[in-house]
């Protein structure tokens, strides 16, 4: 009797296993499914069997989607039409300007569709795991992403949240040790991380390294300029570096953070005008700022200009400009770098109609830089306008998420967006 329960128990669980996930369970039947699916140059692909929907990402410089062939593999057996046209592999075209539905007939003539969806450059992903906010600080260290500090629209934020992109994953970290800002800076020297000055009630100027192994954060040396608001900060080999930002009046200091010797050293002030909300990020052993703001006169820059820490240089560059009204000039917009280009997106443009109306305007639009050409391109705009957004890179993938808009309503973001670049 014992031996016959456990044949019988032997073949519940059989019965069990087999219809899961093909049969009772969740999922999309083993004899109708889509094991693979990818385009020429696809970067990216996601088959979801719970929603059957495979989104498939194409890189930035893709203008074209109204012809694009398929290849994929499918359960054996099965067959692949769209509205009753065989698919073949590698072989049929079709336009994916709009969601194209795949169906697939196994060997039985069950059917599953699946809705294909072809987004080129942005890919969303998993929102921020903390509240909306804009003027929040972003940097990568290694192959994770950080975003902390900011404003919800009621209270400064001190919480600080770290990025898996492989596992598009939020994970809170500990809070930043200093005080809730914003409108501070990060950025990263090799295997720590660093944010500074800001604003908490009053400009401040502390700064601070985090170390993700013991994920804690130590005070150093306080920022070597006076206390501010709204600068720009990045990286060149071993050191950091901080300028421009307000400090009751536009500044353009610029200083060097040595992160052994705990110093920070005067350099070269930044060659443009002072400012404040402008772009900073290095491309290489150079570093970069532009675009920004003169507070309190309406006046918005499009400058750009590189520095070369080795001769304590600055020398201006190709203007951002652009085909929209202004040109590039704005203020509060996501700089970050690519391998060897650098990339400027969103931001804000305040515009006196007859010198007394105020107009704004909220930008999508993004541009690549080429180091070598002195060039800008435009690319495929940002999903939606904002500013005080973050933004930062991990590898070959750009990132761009939170910030704010102020229109017909005041909106904070959550949302976060990867960037594919094109060759």
């Amino acid at each position: 009797m014992r031996k016959l329960h456990m044949i019988l128990a032997a073949a519940l669980i059989m019965v069990i296993t087999g219809c899961t996930p093909g049969g009772w369970g969740t999922g999309t039947p083993s004899g109708k499914a889509f094991k693979t699916f990818t385009f020429p140059n696809s970067t990216e692909t996601t088959i979801d069997e719970d929603a059957h929907t495979i989104a498939v990402t194409l890189p930035d410089g893709t203008t074209d989607v109204t012809a694009l062939v398929a290849t994929f593999t499918t359960s054996p057996g099965a067959s692949v039409d769209v509205n009753g046209t065989e698919q073949v592999s590698g072989t049929t075209e079709n336009d994916f300007t709009s969601p194209v539905v795949y169906t697939v007939t196994a060997a039985d003539g069950s059917k599953q569709d699946y809705t294909v969806t072809v987004t080129v450059a942005w890919t969303q992903k998993a929102d921020f795991g903390g509240i909306e906010r804009q003027a929040a600080v972003g940097f990568s260290i290694g192959s994770m992403g950080y975003i902390g500090t900011g404003y919800d629209g009621t209270e400064y934020k001190n919480d600080f949240w770290e990025y898996n992109p492989v596992r598009n994953t939020w994970t809170q970290k500990a809070d930043f040790g200093g005080t809730a800002r914003v409108d501070a800076v990060g950025f990263s020297i090799g295997s720590k991380g660093y944010i500074g000055t800001g604003y908490d009630g009053a400009n401040t100027n502390d700064f601070w390294e985090y170390n993700p192994v013991r994920n804690a954060w130590t005070q150093k040396a306080d920022f070597g300029g006076t206390a501010r608001q709204a600068a720009v900060g990045f990286f060149i080999g071993s050191k950091g570096y901080i300028g421009t930002g307000y400090d009751g009046a536009n500044t353009n200091d610029f200083w060097e953070y040595d992160p052994v010797l705990n110093t920070w050293t005067q350099r070269a002030n930044f060659g443009g005008s002072a400012r404040y909300n402008a772009v900073g990020f290095s491309i290489g052993d150079k570093g970069y700022i532009g675009t920004g703001a003169y507070y309190g006169f309406f006046t918005y820059y499009k400058d750009f200009w590189e520095y070369n820490p080795g001769s304590d240089t600055w020398t201006q560059k190709a203007n951002l400009d652009s085909p929209l009204p202004f040109g590039g000039e704005r203020s509060a917009a996501v700089g970050f770098s690519i391998g060897s280009k650098g990339y400027i997106g969103t931001g804000t443009r305040v515009y006196l109609i007859w010198g007394i109306f105020p107009v704004t305007y909220y930008w999508q639009d993004f541009y690549e830089y080429d180091q070598t050409a002195d060039t800008w391109t435009i690319k495929t705009s940002f999903p939606s306008p904002r500013y005080d957004a973050v933004g930062f890179s991990i590898g070959s993938k750009g990132y761009i998420g939170t910030g704010y808009i102020s229109a017909s309503s005041t909106v904070y973001y959550k949302d976060f967006w990867e960037y594919t670049p094109g060759p």
